[in-house]
């Protein structure tokens, strides 16, 4: 993937990186932190935002996604491997850590 997004030219820099050591450690405050289409691949939310907020500029914006899941209280590890966040929960944590909730939309991201 890095390749490809290298061989593109859009990029100032690419990092091979897990995402929220890279945002524990960096120095350097973002604008923007996006996580689209990655969240699924973690439960507990809290580690990613509290990393996001040390790499996020003062009026920096965080913007993810998440797969809604109504069934369950906080999160849960569907049969795809992939993990899905009661949207209440998704609110709450982003509250406890300080994030002004700016706007939500549904869409699809991919088609499994």
């Amino acid at each position: 993937m890095l390749a490809k997004a290298r061989g593109k030219k859009l990029y100032a820099a690419l990092h091979l990186a897990d995402m929220t050591g890279f945002m524990l450690q960096s120095t350097q405050r973002y604008a923007l932190v996006t996580a689209i289409d990655a969240l699924c691949h973690t439960g507990n939310i809290i580690p990613f935002l509290g990393a996001a907020r040390n790499a996020l500029a003062q009026t920096g914006l965080l913007a993810f996604t998440t797969e809604k899941d109504f069934q369950c209280d906080t999160y849960r590890l569907g049969t795809s491997g992939r993990y899905t966040h009661a949207p209440k929960y998704v609110e709450e944590m982003l509250d406890s850590e300080g994030y002004l909730l700016l706007d939500q939309q549904d869409f699809t991201l991919h088609i499994d």
